[in-house]
């Protein structure tokens, strides 16, 4: 799903802390304008409640809620907890549910297939519409910690799918089968994490390398019967002491084996999965190319960021830093493996550049400007919360 958000014009942060032995307790909540090419412009609230606590970084836990609807028919509804050990267990464990309708998400064809430049006069052609509610469950546990933390992964995620699109679609000429379309996707997901990230909402130097294996099955109440895997590496370079110049890059390949609605097929597995993630293009995987327009089954991303923060300051107790982005992303996709040779005969490229806002270092707005061949170098802006990885 394509959402962004981010602060324009109007902002505010109610912030309110007291003293429980050494945690503090901090509300904040922000009226969100976002925009992205896609989605169009979107207007709702974000809030957040999270406990700090010395030894837990970058909080002991966190409540986080958001209520967005776009412009062109978007909605995107969700309720998040976040518990870093829970009865002083190693263990990390996140639950969130939501709810996602869509008039825009586009369909323009399979990988290398993808077109939609032809002119059609029937409304939403290019358009895979629908509806969904979904629920996850994520837990870390914690093997071994030293200079580095090697955790143990497991992830539920439920997703039941309503189809929304027209018959005349190019979406439903493609996937005339109503078992393609709707109903219930249930996913089990194990896998395992090594962490060396000096800071997880903006990194500036160590690593984290993930590898996952996730499926879903009748078993489990899945009306799709699939087997997907996943490696993907983050690796961050600081070139001076104050960490103020640093190189960031993201490798992913995925591989999904079996039947998934089309939406389902466009995401990757791991740790994306907990912010849904959708590849190639979007304003996450293939900034410059337009959302979920080049899918399929075999995924190979690399993404490299060149970072600068080049101010820091402080306005009314609250700590600011600014900096810039200069960016490219590389990725490659086959529909299935039966068409390996054409699909990976086209290479998806998008580079531009970006600001960050830094708010008392853990939430950041970040602006990109992205152009990409495949698009005829036609610009894209995107307005989103966090750091790409």
């Amino acid at each position: 799903m394509r959402i962004c958000y981010l602060f324009i014009l109007l902002s505010f942060f109610i912030k309110f802390s007291f003293a429980q032995s050494d945690e503090k307790l901090k509300f904040a909540g922000v009226p969100a304008i976002s925009f992205d090419p896609d989605s169009g412009m979107g207007y709702g609230l974000i809030g957040s409640m999270f406990v700090e606590k010395p030894g837990f970084s970058p909080y002991k836990n966190s409540l986080d809620a958001q209520i967005l609807f776009s412009t062109k028919n978007a909605h995107s509804h969700y309720l998040k907890f976040d518990q870093q050990k829970p009865f002083l267990l190693p263990l990390r464990l996140i639950s969130k549910v939501g709810f996602f309708s869509t008039d825009s998400n586009n369909y323009c064809g399979k990988a290398s297939d993808a077109d939609c430049s032809q002119k059609n006069q029937v409304k939403h052609f290019y358009h895979n519409r629908f509806m969904s509610i979904n629920g996850l469950l994520f837990a870390q546990w914690l093997l071994y910690e030293s200079d580095f933390k090697l955790s143990l992964a497991t992830n539920y995620l439920g997703n039941y799918y309503f189809n929304k699109n027209n018959e005349e679609s190019l979406y439903t000429k493609d996937f005339p089968d109503p078992k393609k379309n709707q109903g219930y996707l249930s996913t089990f997901e194990l896998g395992l994490i090594l962490d060396k990230r000096d800071f997880e909402p903006s990194a500036t130097s160590g690593y984290l390398v993930e590898t996952s294996v996730r499926g879903g099955h009748k078993v489990i109440l899945s009306n799709w019967d699939y087997l997907g895997v996943n490696l993907s590496g983050r690796y961050f370079l600081a070139f001076d002491e104050q960490k103020r110049v640093v190189l960031a890059t993201q490798s992913i390949a995925d591989s999904v084996f079996g039947e998934l609605p089309f939406d389902a097929l466009s995401k990757v597995g791991g740790m994306h999965s907990l912010n849904n993630y959708s590849a190639i293009g979007g304003k996450n995987l293939g900034r410059g190319i337009s959302d979920q327009k080049f899918v399929g089954r075999l995924k190979f991303m690399e993404q490299l960021e060149l970072r600068y923060r080049f101010v820091s300051f402080n306005l009314l107790k609250q700590d600011f830093d600014l900096s810039t982005v200069a960016f490219g992303d590389v990725g490659m996709t086959a529909w299935d493996y039966d068409r390996l040779k054409k699909d990976m005969q086209r290479v998806y490229t998008g580079f531009g550049s970006g600001l960050r806002i830094h708010w008392n270092k853990s939430f950041i707005i970040r602006a990109d400007l992205g152009v990409s061949p495949q698009e005829h170098y036609s610009p894209k802006f995107y307005l989103a919360v966090g750091q790409v990885f």
